[in-house]
């Protein structure tokens, strides 16, 4: 065998291997089978981009292939599935705008009953969405007013601690002169009148009234002994 005849066989074989694995991604790709073209609307397109993954239960089965405004100002979205995917899409399917908060959008088909008969390629069908930036965002905001609030408690806090005419610096200035009042007076006597004369005044004037008690008990008892006799009867008078 020549060489040259080696060289030709080499060129072909390699070039029937390339071909062969070409074939063989465009049918994995579905270029050779038939495509169903189903067609979507939403008020808004934000989010939404042409060559966006359609999926069913986590398994792309198709793109979003153009994106359109019809007369009315809404926006008509054509997704494109392939043939071996259509039997998941039916008449009462689904469709979901899915915007993660971390991640690519997508649209998720959902089909509730597979034996439901199959969604018409010239039917449309309103597109929900599920935003989790949004939802995100609305759980957030309650713990921002909440933050804010605590800011503003603590800067009023701040404000006061700095101020020597502010409530607590007078709370803790009351507390100290309660504190000294406590440790100069003898007595809560004392404290209450403030008036260390007055005080003794009223001791004096205690210490008699209790003079006055004794010798009162003392006469009660000598008036006894006057009118009964030691066994405490009165006397017989003949």
């Amino acid at each position: 065998m020549s060489r040259e005849l080696k060289v030709g066989l080499f060129i072909a074989g390699t070039t029937i291997i390339i071909i062969a694995s070409l074939l063989l991604l465009a049918h994995k790709k579905d270029l050779f089978s038939r495509t169903y073209t189903f067609t979507l609307s939403s008020r808004s397109g934000d989010g939404l981009t042409e060559g966006m993954p359609v999926v069913f239960s986590g398994f792309n089965i198709g793109k979003v292939s153009t994106l359109e405004l019809d007369d009315r100002g809404i926006v008509l979205i054509k997704i494109k599935v392939p043939e071996r995917h259509v039997k998941w899409i039916k008449s009462d399917s689904d469709f979901i705008l899915y915007r993660p908060l971390i991640g690519a959008a997508r649209i998720d088909v959902i089909t509730r009953n597979l034996k439901s008969p199959k969604l018409s390629e010239d039917q449309t069908v309103a597109m929900g969405t599920v935003n989790d930036i949004n939802d995100a965002i609305a759980r957030v905001q309650p713990l921002l007013v909440k933050i804010t609030k605590i800011a503003d408690h603590l800067e009023h806090l701040s404000f006061n601690l700095a101020n020597p005419q502010g409530d607590l610096n007078r709370i803790l200035g009351n507390a100290q002169k309660i504190t000294t009042t406590f440790s100069t007076r003898k007595s809560l006597l004392e404290m209450a009148v403030a008036d260390k004369e007055s005080v003794q005044s009223v001791h004096e004037a205690l210490k008699k009234i209790k003079d006055i008690a004794i010798k009162i008990d003392k006469m009660a008892d000598e008036t006894d002994q006057q009118i009964f006799d030691k066994e405490g009867t009165l006397p017989r008078l003949n």
